[in-house]
């Protein structure tokens, strides 16, 4: 690639976002430069490093917060000061506790609304209700079904939200903040869209439990982004949102030599029983793709047998 994209560009800045988001909502500059390059497919050759990394650094600035020249979107913040402000000491050792592997260097923090900018970008949701469209491309008659269905979501967030809202009175642009980051979460949940995208087409449906409702199938990283996992699909399993969830807690796993579901004790007396010892579901003529030693780790260190 030849050309990089300018701190200025906006879509630039929402990946920069995205990947802050993926590693928990705090993050270092030089943690966040390979997920950028993987997210976008920019590729860096040694003799444009140091330009790629000025410009990471110059879009961080341009997002962060205010400085003495008006500039700055204030969608993240430094939890430890900047410029002569800043105290270094707190801030190396935050770094020496979270993020040991990386040299001392600024600490970004995304704000809220930093959060609030990017589920408006992911989701696409216009502040009109009839207007609300949550994917972007696809055929017409295709889009206006999950229009329809993204509209049926918006009703039940919505009567949801009027019961939960602190104040009695129902206030409309409560209600609307509140919608953007509960849908905001959705969306974070379900994975990265390109990573998702990749599992739907390879697997079609949950590979626990056979669903096959696109909707309620989110992308789930057998070892997590923030720990080193990647966003390749031998680093994925399709699945359920709330085999999603029962994963990430340990409480299911997947035996990496039968290829076999392993439920754990503490659901038998649930209705997730059933799945113990079940294949996955993948086509006769499809191989797991999932890395088996990523597999090995989770049975071994997070499932609780």
């Amino acid at each position: 690639m030849n050309d990089f994209p300018t701190y200025t560009d906006e879509k630039f800045q929402l990946a920069l976002l995205k990947a802050i988001v993926d590693v928990g909502g705090t993050a270092v500059a030089d943690e966040l430069r390979p997920m950028i390059e993987e997210q976008l497919s920019i590729a860096v050759s040694p003799k444009q490093i140091n330009r790629w990394k000025s410009i990471v650094s110059w879009t961080l600035i341009e997002v962060g917060p205010k400085n003495n020249k008006g500039r700055g979107k204030e969608w993240l913040e430094c939890p430890f000061g900047t410029g002569d402000k800043q105290s270094t000491q707190e801030r190396n050792a935050w770094i020496n506790l979270h993020k040991s592997q990386y040299k001392p260097q600024q600490v970004w923090r995304i704000l809220e609304k930093g959060r609030e900018q990017l589920t408006r970008s992911l989701s696409g949701i216009s502040e009109t209700p009839s207007q609300l469209s949550i994917w972007s491309g696809g055929s017409s008659s295709n889009g206006a079904q999950k229009r329809d269905n993204i509209r049926e979501l918006h009703g039940i967030i919505r009567e949801a939200l009027k019961n939960t809202l602190k104040d009695d009175s129902f206030n409309e642009r409560e209600y609307n903040e509140a919608r953007l980051y509960a849908i905001g979460l959705i969306l974070q949940r379900r994975g990265q869209p390109e990573f998702r995208s990749k599992l739907l087409k390879l697997y079609k449906r949950c590979l626990v439990t056979g669903c096959d409702a696109e909707e309620a199938l989110e992308a789930a990283h057998i070892l997590p982004y923030s720990e080193g996992g990647t966003n390749r699909p031998s680093n994925g399993l399709l699945l359920r949102a709330d085999i999603h969830t029962l994963f990430d807690l340990g409480l299911i796993s997947i035996n990496h030599d039968s290829e076999k579901v392993c439920v754990s004790s503490i659901l038998m007396n649930t209705v997730y029983a059933d799945l113990d010892k079940k294949p996955l579901f993948t086509a006769e003529d499809q191989d797991l793709i999932a890395d088996k030693e990523s597999l090995t780790t989770h049975f071994r260190l997070v499932f609780i047998p």
